[in-house]
């Protein structure tokens, strides 16, 4: 029984370590590039342009841009911050800092987790991938 175990256990973390790796070069891809955020309310999006540290989004239907300060915190998360040289928006000020975990990576789309901490709000969305 004993030597069983000894031939699992390595396998299980090889395993495990061979996943993370994998999701990281996934979310690796998304540091960069165009990305598209449907809204929930109908004809509602986001354009979201992402350089690795600065993601700058432009809503859909008012052409309004918001420029965000990206940082990461990890392979698969960040957190969102407003741009020191962003105009100051009041209404959206407080939504800050904004935790993204991203939770699943494929060649169209990726899922998040979002947290706003201020607010304690806290859902799961998708973003699709433009380029």
């Amino acid at each position: 029984m004993k030597t069983g175990i000894i031939h699992i256990f390595p396998a299980c973390l090889f395993f495990i370590l061979s996943c993370s790796n994998s999701d990281e070069k996934k979310c690796a891809k998304l540091k960069s590039g165009e990305f598209y955020y449907k809204g929930k309310i109908p004809r509602t999006g986001n354009i979201i342009y992402r350089n690795d540290s600065i993601q700058i989004v432009t809503e859909e239907q008012t052409g309004e841009k918001q420029k965000e300060k990206i940082v990461w915190t990890g392979p698969c998360s960040y957190e969102l911050y407003p741009a020191p040289d962003s105009k100051e928006d009041i209404l959206k000020s407080d939504l800050f800092p904004i935790r993204v975990s991203i939770l699943e990576v494929t060649n169209r789309y990726y899922t998040v987790n979002v947290l706003s901490v201020n607010h304690k709000t806290e859902f799961n969305d998708t973003v699709w991938i433009a380029r």
